[in-house]
């Protein structure tokens, strides 16, 4: 499912989907509106969040996305192990990054301090 910009706040797609049966938890983050129309990036969100696939992300986009995923990243892992069965509960549990919290984190230098080591946590336990 692809999450526009009004849903998360990013100048970038975000794609979620259900595979229940995969220990991997995944999104794919794309420029276009269409996964085929041009770069991709796979990020694992468990055990760490990380590009396990794809062209790698800015160091701004990784900070928006861990932003984003701190607070949506439970309701991104349930939708994936098909606890949240329908798409608009979802939708309606996502929270959006605000165009302020992008710009603190611009100010604050956090787009080159990032590691895997420090975007490791940045995903609450679903519950």
């Amino acid at each position: 499912m692809p999450l526009r910009t009004e849903v998360t706040g990013f100048d970038f797609w975000v794609w979620c989907w259900c595979a229940p049966d995969s220990e991997d938890v995944r999104i794919v983050v794309t420029r276009a509106i269409h996964l085929a129309d041009g770069e991709w990036s796979a990020v694992a969100l468990r055990p760490a969040l990380r590009v396990a696939d794809g062209e790698p992300l800015s160091g701004h986009d990784l900070d928006l996305l861990a932003r984003w995923l701190r607070a949506n990243g439970a309701a991104v892992e349930r939708y994936w192990r098909l606890d949240l069965m329908f798409a608009e509960n979802f939708l309606r549990s996502l929270a959006r990054l605000t165009r302020a919290g992008a710009g603190a984190a611009r100010r604050a230098g956090l787009a080159e301090s990032h590691s895997a080591g420090k975007l490791q946590n940045c995903i609450k336990p679903a519950p």
